[in-house]
């Protein structure tokens, strides 16, 4: 029989792996919660159609990226590729631009594309999506930005860029395009070959291009052909960002590779760079409501990849501080008679809102004690032989002696020593 191992690109998460990548999602949440945006959980599945429209028929992810079959009635689904095409969705067939016309929201969970596995790319991966609908100001836009640069802070990563653009307006932007696809065009032989369709399907995207950052390096760039409207509202997002304390680059090579975008773009790096390094990104999408069947609508956003912070913060051997102090307490169970004794202890912890676990099976005490020193506790909590119990600081050596029938005295010593 074949030995059964994961998909190529599809990654089992364990350990300290795993406690990184839930303390970026928790850190990036409760950031965005404290700023008002609602929580909304969206599914994983969606119509073809939802990112065909959404996303852009030109884009890597719709040409070559998306995992789409079909189901049992013949309609064809899509794992979700990104999140913005799928909240939209939602925003739509809920009504929530009825309800509220100006909203706020976030949401986390896997992404699915069919890409080259490699360092900082899988196949599924997880991201934090934040999406703001229904205002067009300049300072949303910075607002956004400054809530991306406050989450990568308050999980330590100090070492950050956070690179700026404007792709204008369709009234300046199709001026430019006729521009650059003239550029494109004269030094066509010098660009790879999806450079070459992306002059007819959407000459943007060759900014995108790893491949190609020579040939097109005398270029020319959106930020000298915005429109007035367009330069005033990009001044503007600037203004704010330094009144909110956010240093940024000015980038005018970032056009983002999805095709609703518009104006505001922008991109996160960590210092040192690299081709899969983009930590967080994202920008404005004025026109993507309107594109899947709803009024005009003004929308900004971001997507913060999971797994990529959480590697950054791998390196920097750094954890986030969740401003939350959580006693970490194992319960060792020793004898069969002192079970019942510690079942009944573990539920008033528990009910008390302390956080415990229970470390059953027939080692001793030795070996049970390198387990939860080997696995981090704090706390030790164990029957002595007096018919006590006996609670450990496994940090500092010391311990206490208490009744075994009540708890006051252990939720007294954990939350002083």
């Amino acid at each position: 029989m074949a030995k059964l191992s994961a998909i190529r690109g599809f990654h089992d998460s364990t350990g300290d792996i795993l406690e990184r990548i839930e303390r970026v999602e928790a850190v990036a949440r409760k950031t965005l919660e404290f700023a008002c945006y609602e929580p909304i959980r969206l599914p994983i599945v969606e119509h073809s159609e939802v990112f065909l429209r959404g996303v852009g028929h030109s884009s890597d992810i719709v040409q070559k990226e998306m995992y789409t079959f079909e189901d049992a009635s013949g309609r064809s689904l899509t794992l979700r590729p990104e999140g913005t095409a799928g909240f939209i969705r939602a925003y739509l067939e809920h009504g929530l631009y009825k309800e509220r016309p100006v909203c706020k929201y976030c949401y986390s969970g896997p992404m699915f594309r069919h890409e080259r596995p490699q360092k900082g790319r899988l196949r599924q991966f997880h991201q934090v999506g934040a999406e703001a609908m229904g205002v067009s100001d300049p300072c949303l836009d910075a607002e956004l930005i400054t809530l991306a640069d406050r989450t990568l802070r308050s999980l330590g990563l100090g070492e950050f860029e956070i690179h700026l653009n404007s792709i204008g307006c369709e009234a300046c932007r199709e001026p430019f395009k006729q521009d650059l696809v003239a550029f494109l065009q004269k030094n066509c032989t010098m660009l790879c070959e999806d450079c070459r369709q992306r002059i007819v399907l959407n000459p943007l995207r060759v900014f995108d291009c790893k491949v190609c950052k020579e040939a097109i390096e005398k270029a020319p760039v959106m930020l000298e052909h915005l429109c007035q409207e367009c330069l005033e509202h990009f001044q503007a997002v600037k203004a704010c960002l330094s009144a909110f304390g956010v240093d940024v680059n000015i980038n005018p090579r970032i056009v983002r590779g999805l095709d609703y975008y518009n104006r505001t773009t922008f991109e996160i790096y960590p210092e040192e760079g690299g081709a899969q390094s983009v930590l967080v990104a994202g920008g404005r999408y004025d026109g993507l409501v309107e594109t899947m069947g709803g009024p005009p609508t003004a929308g900004i956003g971001f997507a913060l990849g999971v797994e990529r912070v959480a590697e950054r913060l791998q390196q920097k051997e750094k954890k986030p501080d969740l401003g939350v102090e959580k006693p970490s307490l194992a319960v060792i169970a020793l004898g069969e008679q002192e079970k019942p004794a510690l079942c009944r202890v573990l539920t008033k912890l528990w009910d008390a809102g302390t956080s415990a676990m229970p470390v059953w099976g027939p080692q001793g005490l030795k070996a049970k004690l390198r387990f939860v020193d080997k696995r981090g506790f704090r706390y030790a909590l164990f029957p002595s032989d007096a018919g006590r119990m006996i609670l450990k600081d496994m940090q500092a050596g010391s311990q206490s002696e208490g009744p075994s029938a009540e708890t006051g005295w252990i939720m007294a010593h954990i939350h002083t020593l």
